[in-house]
């Protein structure tokens, strides 16, 4: 009997763990998501672009009223959400690592980089800031954050990807949203590559991808975890 109620206890102390650890983690995620999704205030602040071909992230350039502000909210949107995926880990229901984990780790990583190195002008819509980031005559913190937008990009596609593969192979119904993700990038990537190289619609474009982001940091952390053994203890000493 003492034996008895020493293994209900423990487990409903097991119990309350994995609980608080859960509302942590999706507390995490929530206000990580919202600050990540700074540029939905733009409108609200007055600091929306003039023109489609624009640049959110140019509201971060150097020099820019807000600038500072936006990129300590950019900060703690990454810390939020790291934290957010650390906490759920990267083990799937199978027990098994999920490398596309590392990949939507190493997309938030660079997220941060990027608030890190900001633009050193308005790329977006100042054609001779345009120019000189053609010639390559602006400071190099303005091209490690154009670096830093590739990787992101890179590593958000590597994790839908192999987020994707690793659901198939089990049946998982979680595939379905990372197929929509995958036709998604499949469908932007031209676009986005245009605008890149030509300054046109980064309003849209970018605005999407944030979207995308946003979804996909969303599955990751989710995803339901492996069978939790102090709660199977716990229920079977009822």
């Amino acid at each position: 009997m003492g034996a008895r109620f020493t293994t209900s206890h423990s487990g409903q102390q097991r119990l309350t763990q994995i609980d608080l650890r859960t509302a942590t983690c999706r507390s995490a995620l929530f206000f990580g998501l919202i600050l990540l999704n700074w540029w939905l205030l733009l409108p609200f602040l007055g600091r929306w672009p003039n023109s489609l071909n624009g640049l959110m992230s140019d509201a971060t350039a150097t020099g820019s009223p807000d600038g500072q502000a936006i990129r300590v909210v950019e900060f703690l949107a990454c810390g939020f959400l790291l934290a957010a995926l650390f906490l759920r880990g990267p083990i799937d229901q199978n027990g098994k690592v999920r490398r596309d984990w590392w990949c939507a780790v190493a997309l938030v990583v660079f997220e941060a980089f990027d608030a890190l190195f900001v633009e050193a002008c308005r790329s977006g819509t100042d054609q001779q800031c345009f120019n000189e980031e053609l010639n390559f005559t602006l400071p190099l913190h303005h091209y490690f954050h154009v670096a830093g937008g590739v990787l992101e990009w890179s590593f958000a596609l590597a994790a839908v990807i192999l987020g994707l593969r690793r659901l198939r192979s089990i049946h998982s119904p979680l595939q379905r949203p990372y197929r929509s993700l995958l036709i998604f990038a499949i469908v932007v990537i031209p676009p986005l590559a245009a605008a890149f190289v030509t300054h046109r619609l980064f309003v849209v474009v970018e605005s999407t991808v944030y979207i995308a982001f946003s979804l996909l940091i969303y599955l990751q952390v989710t995803e339901p975890s492996p069978p939790n053994k102090g709660r199977e203890t716990f229920n079977a000493s009822f």
